[in-house]
Formats: C-alpha cells, sequence, structure tokens
C-alpha cells in the first residue's frame, strides 16, 4: 500500500533555490525533517502546475526509502540536493532560534549581544559564519574557543562568553555520527549563532569595556533631573562597526590577535588586567573567610582571630607567611596589617579595628567585580592621557602629575561633597592667577548666601563680596541695600555676580590654576588646611582644593612658563590679581577610579563616594 506525502510546491520549489526559504518559514520539526529526507526529480515538479504554489506533488512511499536511479541521471542538481537541503534546513533553525523557537528542547539563551548577532545572520541570509553546511570546521574558532577559555588573562570572565556550551555543542558536531541529520543541522545553527554573540561581545568589551557608557551617562542624567544633585560624566565613548569587523575576518588567519587588538593597552590597564587574572584565581579557590566581630587587636594582644587574619592577608598578597598558626599578634603580622590599610586609603596603623575589619571582610567576588569596572573604564578612553599628564582621582582623594610612566608631584585634594560631586572630564591648563578672585557660583549664592542676604544685606559688604550686574568693563558695583531681594527664591535666575577680591579670607587662596572647561572647575588653593587630615575629603562645591599648591605652582612655573620663580614671589607680595598664561598646555584628567594596581603588584581600592560602581554594577547585572 502506498501513503501518500504531500509537500507544497513553496517547499519543493525551495529545494531547487527558486524561493528564499527563510521568508515564508521557519518550519517544524516535521516539515525539516520531511526536507532534509526527502528526493524529488525536478521532471515530476516540471509535471506539476507552475502557477499555483499550493498544487499537491504526490510522491511514493518507496522514494524515500531507496534511491531513485532514473533521478540520479537527470542532472548535475542532483549531486548537490543533500547540501541544498541541509543548507536551507541550517537557515532555518537560525531563523527559528533567533526568533525564539524551540527544537528538541533546545533553544538559544541569554545572548548579550542579541541584536547585532540577529543583524548579522539577516545580513548573511541566515547563513552560517563558523561552521560550513559541508560541516567543515572554520580553524579560527580553536583560536577563539582557547581565548575565550583564558579570558581572565585579559580581565574578562569567559562564563559571559559561552564556554561551556561552545565547547560542549563543538564535541556533539565533532562526533555527529550517530546524529540524524537534523540534531546535526539543529546543533550546527546553535553553535554558530553562540560563537558569533560571544566575539562579538567579547570585542565590544575589549574595545568599549563591559560597561555600556552611553546608558551609564543616561541614568546620571536621570538621576540629576530626579534629584538636586548635578551629576557629570563628560567623556566621549567608543563606538565601531562590529557586524563588519566580524565579517573582515571570515578568511583570517588570526583572527585571535585581530580580537584582541581592539584593547586598549597601557601599563595602568595591563597591570590592572594581571590583578584581575590574581583574583580570579583567589575566587576559584573559594576566596576568603570574614572575620568575626570581636575587640580592637593591636601588637601583643592574643585573639583566637589571629590565625583567621594571617591567612586572610596572605591570600591577599599582603602577608608573605602561609604557615602563620599562633594567636599573638606579631610584629610582622601588623606590618602586614599596615600594608592592607595603605592599600585601602585606611589610616596604616596596623590594629584590627572596625574600619580595617569591615574592609577585609569584602569578599575576593565583590573585590574582582570593583577591579572589572575600572578595567572597563580604563578601556573606555577614546585617547591614552599622554605622556606628561595631571590626573585627579576623585575616590582617592589625590592629584598627581605624571611624566613618563611616573610621578614627579602628588598631593592631597579635597573634591566635591556628594551632593556637589566633582565632574568626569578632561580639558588641559593653559594658565594660571596669582591673588584670584572668587566669582561665587550661581549654586552656592542660591543655597547658601541668599537666605542670609535676605536677613541683612550687609552680609555682602561685611564679608568683602562686591556684586556686579554684567561683566562689562568699567561696570561699577551694586548696592545690595537697592535691591528686593525677597523677589528671589533658590529656583530664581539672581541677575547679579558676586565677587570676593584677593586676599584673606578668600576660599580660593594665593593661587588658582586654570583649565577651562564648561563646568567651571579648576584647582586652588583653600583658607580650610584641616580637611587635608581626613581620609575622607569630600567637602568642597565641586572644585579641587590642593594640599601643597606651592609646589605644583613652582613646577609649573618652572617647565612651563616663561617666569622665574622670583618674579611670581613679588606678584604674590603684590596683592593684585596676576594671570600667567603656561608655553606649553598640560592635559588634565578628572577621573574616577576605584581600584589600580601599585608598583609591588598590590590593588588599592576606594570607597565609591559617588555610586558611579553601583550603577555600573546595576547595568552589568551584578
Amino acid at each position: 500500500m502506498k501513503n501518500r506525502v504531500f509537500l507544497s510546491l513553496l517547499v519543493a520549489k525551495v529545494v531547487f533555490a527558486e524561493v528564499d526559504i527563510v521568508e515564508s518559514i521557519p518550519l517544524s520539526e516535521n516539515d525539516l525533517r520531511q526536507l532534509s529526507t526527502t528526493t524529488i526529480s525536478q521532471k515530476e515538479l516540471s509535471e506539476e502546475s507552475p502557477n499555483s504554489a499550493q498544487d499537491i506533488v504526490e510522491v511514493d512511499d518507496e522514494s524515500l526509502d531507496k534511491p531513485d536511479n532514473s533521478v540520479k541521471k537527470s542532472g548535475n542538481w542532483v549531486d548537490g540536493i543533500g547540501n541544498v537541503s541541509s543548507t536551507l534546513t541550517i537557515k532555518s533553525y537560525l531563523k527559528g532560534l533567533l526568533s525564539g523557537l524551540e527544537y528538541n528542547s533546545q533553544n538559544i539563551k541569554d545572548l548579550k549581544s542579541k541584536s547585532l548577532v540577529e543583524k548579522f545572520y539577516k545580513n548573511r541570509d541566515f547563513g552560517t559564519f563558523w561552521i560550513s553546511t559541508d560541516y567543515s570546521i572554520n580553524p579560527n574558532i580553536f583560536e577563539i574557543l582557547a581565548l575565550i577559555k583564558d579570558a581572565s588573562s585579559y580581565g574578562l570572565n569567559r562564563n559571559k562568553y559561552h564556554y561551556d556550551d561552545l565547547n560542549s555543542i563543538l564535541e556533539i558536531i565533532k562526533n555527529s555520527d550517530s546524529l540524524d541529520e537534523n540534531q546535526r543541522n539543529l546543533n550546527i545553527a546553535i553553535f554558530d549563532i553562540y560563537m558569533s554573540d560571544a566575539f562579538l561581545t567579547m570585542a565590544k568589551d575589549l574595545y568599549e569595556g563591559e560597561i555600556d557608557m552611553r546608558k551609564f551617562k543616561d541614568i546620571l542624567s536621570s538621576k540629576s533631573q530626579q534629584s538636586d544633585i548635578h551629576y557629570v560624566w563628560d567623556l566621549p565613548t567608543k563606538s565601531m562597526n562590529y557586524l563588519s569587523f566580524l565579517k573582515s575576518l571570515k578568511d583570517s588567519s588570526d583572527m585571535q590577535s585581530s580580537l584582541l587588538s581592539l584593547s586598549n593597552s597601557n601599563n595602568t590597564l595591563n597591570s590592572l588586567i594581571q590583578a584581575y587574572k590574581r583574583y580570579s584565581d583567589i575566587v576559584a579557590m573559594g576566596g576568603w573567610q570574614s572575620i568575626p566581630k570581636g575587640k580592637l587587636i593591636r601588637v601583643g594582644t592574643t585573639d583566637k582571630r589571629v590565625p583567621l587574619l594571617a591567612k586572610r592577608l596572605y591570600l591577599s598578597g599582603d602577608f608573605d607567611n602561609p604557615d602563620f598558626t599562633g594567636t599573638k599578634m606579631t610584629k610582622e603580622l601588623s606590618n602586614a596589617l599596615k600594608h592592607f590599610q595603605d592599600r585601602m586609603g585606611i589610616w596604616d596603623s596596623g590594629n584590627l579595628n572596625r574600619r580595617t575589619r569591615l574592609a577585609l571582610n569584602v569578599s575576593a567576588k565583590e573585590r574582582l567585580r570593583t577591579i572589572a569596572i575600572n578595567i572597563s573604564r580604563l578601556r573606555s578612553e577614546v585617547k591614552d592621557f599622554g605622556d606628561e599628564y595631571i590626573i585627579v582621582n576623585i575616590p582617592d582623594f589625590r592629584m598627581s602629575f605624571v611624566k613618563s610612566g611616573g610621578d614627579v608631584l602628588g598631593m592631597r585634594v579635597v573634591v566635591g561633597r556628594k551632593r556637589n560631586p566633582t565632574p568626569i572630564f578632561s580639558s588641559s591648563m593653559k594658565y594660571f592667577e596669582i591673588n584670584p578672585y572668587w566669582t561665587v557660583p550661581s549654586s552656592i549664592v542660591k543655597k547658601e548666601m541668599l537666605h542670609r542676604i535676605q536677613e541683612d544685606p550687609d552680609y555682602l559688604t561685611s564679608r568683602g563680596f562686591k556684586m556686579y550686574r554684567s561683566w562689562k568693563n568699567g561696570q561699577k558695583a551694586a548696592d545690595p541695600f537697592n535691591v528686593d531681594w525677597w523677589q528671589y527664591s533658590d529656583d530664581s535666575n539672581i541677575p547679579y555676580h558676586f565677587v570676593k577680591k584677593p586676599g584673606k579670607g578668600n576660599p580660593l587662596g594665593f593661587v588658582k590654576f586654570m583649565f577651562p572647561n564648561s563646568h567651571a572647575v579648576y584647582m586652588h588653593d583653600t583658607d580650610e588646611k584641616r580637611f587635608f587630615k581626613s581620609p575622607v575629603r569630600a567637602y568642597s562645591h565641586g572644585c579641587i582644593r590642593l594640599q601643597r599648591p606651592q609646589e605644583l605652582l613652582e613646577y609649573i612655573t618652572t617647565n612651563y612658563t616663561n617666569q622665574s620663580l622670583d618674579e611670581i614671589e613679588k606678584l604674590k607680595d603684590s596683592k593684585k590679581n596676576h594671570s600667567i598664561r603656561l608655553n606649553r598646555y598640560i592635559p588634565v584628567h578628572i577621573r574616577y577610579f576605584t581600584a589600580w594596581a601599585n608598583e609591588d603588584g598590590g590593588v588599592s581600592f576606594r570607597d565609591d563616594i559617588y555610586g558611579y560602581d553601583k550603577i555600573a554594577k546595576d547595568l552589568l547585572g551584578w
């Protein structure tokens, strides 16, 4: 008895590449099985009505089980029919999987670059990239898999790039003799999709960093609108055509090197990547134990927590004695604790106090994530900082003048408090002012001065302020008693400029260093020196106060101006305002790094004072 197998002419014509299968399918599992196991002669098709895509082709069930010799002799098209059906089957699987379909309980999940992957395969008419339909494997696959396996050596987590799935599926494909053709084709489609997602995601992570800085800045903008805090991350963002990049490497003999070349490379980044590898290994071994609460531990103290402290410090590289088992705090162990405290920016007392214990108890996994965030920030930099530059790291509350990779000058700074965060940006120092005037920022006028002026207009004069209607030359100071201050509120546009003359009581001290920017931020001396004693120095309204401005003034005068130090001192003594232009501009970078590697290989960590790390972790799903 003959069974009748019904196939639409549409499917039949697909076999002969007369229509595009992916425009009208994905097909069902049953359709795919019939398509990949059915052979039909061109003569049989030509006998059917060419005008209806719904005409039925009658196929004898015996032709499904054994080859038809007359068909084999009908022409060259027969030789390729197996490859054609495999190609179309894989295309259908690709489109179906990317559309969210499931086959034999197998589907695609957790694509990190889903929109890019979908566009990539649509542009390729849903053809495979990594494994050909004749089952030949692109040798670059093994290079990229090796790179993913060793991702921690490049500051990345291999689990993000489908490492386990890719390896297990590749083994199935390589040993697929026992599989039917559909199952083999399905695994090829899944592998190809995961491989493309892994490559495109890693390319983006190496080039731009893991953090999506566009989304990051959008969140900051939203937070600024929702609160009365002005968050600014004014750095350019990177972008590139990752699909064109992948396509260009189709026949590359060294895809791995091309991929790695996308990342920035400098000593700061490279040393932090090495630290990521070390911390990744610590996490893989289980991390470290937390130290319980207890009394203060100092040299000579006996406490059952001491051996736990020794092991903790050994794991993080602060203590070099793995066999320490005593319960008494030794000088050697206290020195190791000082080293840890110095890395954390904590007062290096060498005692186990509450703040030190809390820092010790931050998990290795959390430290690893902080390192990853800062690697991402370094990779997101559009340009290198240069050979000589000034950098202010806000979480570290420190300014460094860097030349040829080393610090020639460094000092503590006071930065913006949490409600007045110092903006993140780059500029160039072009001049400095001796005995500067202080023009009060409008935010300070509205939030801190207005209510005092309303109560007593003499507040301005008594404190050495003058107010001006405009900046025109020859403009005379206005009389505060002639203004109705009660007409203004915190959200008013107050049409006056408030200026404090140079000298005693001027919060800018004797010098300010100017790197013009739209944020009205500069570095300056200060008359409030007490804040430099604090380990946390976020007290300003956004500008950067210098601990030792005289040292910076002397270095810049000597190396970047035509003036002598004696001439500068005379200008200071004059008590008058003077502007000195530099003969070479100095790049200035205001940045936010909460982790960096030190020369001895240790890693310094700082608190996330503005909450930027938390936003990054949320974006990364941590």
